[in-house]
């Protein structure tokens, strides 16, 4: 089965070489690594033309979406594997996403990111508490993929009109999960295709990154007609024991943290509701499917 991998860029200078080479280290090994430039700053597109990927660039910054419809649209393969500029493969990961593909109703499938960084007290808390996982067990029938580790069937996503470019930073990967299984698609997960996930942050990019992830995630949601009541349940099961844990053994800084974290997530994924109808409306006098 022929695969090519794309990697979207902007400002990664740090990691991105590394995971180029992890990249074409893989086997079976990808016909090409692609990088999409989406208006870096830093000598990221120059580190990851060293190291062996094909660049592709953007003249001026147009956002995750857009990077990842270029990297398609480039790809001469029936499946393209998506990885982070900053997740890096381990050997295997390819063939773990390849695998179930033999099954022609498979649309995509996901694999896991593993948090790499343990410089700060976020990067320890974001490891332990919400690593970007399905579980150590392999879904044949997932909700959704992640895209810092997936691999798409290029029909399926042509055929599904490409991602949203209005998903600028994240959440592009979740309103095309959406799209694929409205369209019949099946969408599998593979916990043996991972990704080391090397980004560090401190307790406010933590909490950040929670409330866009959180934020797109509804809006997504939303768009498909679906409710975020299910994922809020999710933040509550896993950062109320949390914040309990921490306080039963009087660790007032990780108790505070774990509450304000869930807090950001709840608070993203309703927040969006008031605007649904609105943006639902908007959605279908662009001549989109909601």
């Amino acid at each position: 089965m022929k695969y090519e991998i794309g990697i979207p860029l902007r400002d990664n200078a740090a990691t991105v070489a590394h995971v180029v080479r992890a990249a074409l280290a893989q086997k079976p090994p990808p016909q090409q690594v692609w990088v999409c430039d989406d208006g870096s700053l830093d000598d990221g597109p120059e580190r990851a033309r060293r190291a062996g990927a094909t660049l592709v660039r953007h003249d001026h910054p147009r956002g995750l979406g857009a990077a990842r419809n270029t990297l398609l649209g480039v790809c001469d393969a029936d499946i393209v594997v998506f990885f982070d500029a900053d997740a890096i493969p381990r050997p295997g990961t390819a063939a773990a996403l390849l695998a179930p593909f033999t099954d022609n109703d498979v649309a995509a499938v996901g694999g896991r990111g593993v948090e790499a960084a343990h410089a700060t007290f976020a990067d320890r808390w974001r490891a332990a508490h919400t690593p970007q996982s399905h579980g150590l067990e392999p879904l044949d029938d997932d909700w959704m993929v992640m895209g810092l580790c997936v691999a798409f069937r290029v029909a399926a996503l042509r055929e599904a009109g490409n991602f949203d470019a209005d998903f600028t930073s994240c959440g592009e990967d979740v309103e095309m999960s959406l799209r694929l299984r409205a369209r019949g698609g099946r969408l599998a997960y593979r916990p043996d295709a991972i990704v080391d996930h090397a980004r560090s942050d401190d307790c406010r990019g933590v909490l950040r990154q929670a409330w866009r992830h959180n934020r797109a995630a509804a809006r997504a949601l939303l768009l498909h007609g679906q409710a975020t009541g299910a994922l809020t349940l999710v933040a509550c099961r896993n950062l109320w024991p949390a914040c309990g844990r921490a306080l039963r053994h009087l660790d007032l800084p990780r108790a505070a943290f774990a509450l304000v974290n869930l807090l950001v997530r709840v608070t993203a994924l309703r927040w969006p509701l008031w605007r649904s109808y609105s943006e639902r409306a908007q959605h279908l006098r662009d001549g989109r499917k909601t």
